[in-house]
């Protein structure tokens, strides 16, 4: 017997004051795209968006929502073992956690592209993503005001990654300790480029 269930969409709510996580998704096993877009999260306790979507097939993408105020991680996408993923378009402001964070260890890849972070004090955008079957995109990121001492603007690690990956093209001021930091040792191709 089957574990897998269908996906689907949450989009365009308002959520304001929350005692735990202002979206909070369970996707383990998805057999369709799940997608969270167009969502106004404020002042959630715990993430802002926060998405299980281990081992899914194809993937999940979380797009354009706007997160201010939350006490974790704006935005936390689990997509290990899982298909390629997309994080696009959202912005992430005034919390007291990492901006956006994903664990995509052993997954196929994904994209973290056109995202804006603002004014939180650990990392800005962080992708785990050793040992994946392909690399990573992350590019046209504005990072503005996050991070101090040992935490990062933008970090990748793409270690024994299938396939390139490629940080271009992102916009960076700090006080972070590092504005950008990869990992690639033992990934397919060249090394990842930075501007």
């Amino acid at each position: 017997q089957s574990n897998q269930s269908p996906g689907g969409t949450v989009g365009g709510n308002l959520i304001v004051n929350v005692l735990g996580n202002g979206v909070q998704i369970y996707g383990y096993e998805s057999t369709e795209i799940l997608g969270v877009s167009d969502n106004l999260v404020e002042d959630a306790a715990g993430y802002g968006i926060y998405v299980d979507n281990t081992t899914s097939t194809p993937g999940t993408t979380i797009a354009d929502n706007s997160i201010a105020g939350a006490s974790s991680a704006g935005i936390y996408l689990n997509s290990a073992n899982g298909s390629p993923f997309t994080v696009t378009g959202n912005g992430v402001r005034d919390g007291t956690g990492d901006g956006i964070y994903v664990y995509a260890s052993q997954s196929g890849g994904g994209t973290v592209e056109g995202n804006e972070v603002a004014d939180v004090p650990y990392d800005g955008i962080y992708v785990e993503g050793y040992s994946s079957s392909a690399g990573f995109l992350v590019a046209g990121n504005q990072v503005w005001n996050v991070g101090g001492y040992f935490s990062y603007g933008i970090y990748l690690n793409a270690n024994d990654a299938g396939t390139p990956s490629t940080v271009s093209g992102n916009d960076f001021a700090g006080p972070a300790w590092v504005g950008i930091h990869v990992n690639a040792s033992g990934s397919s191709g060249q090394d990842p480029a930075s501007r």
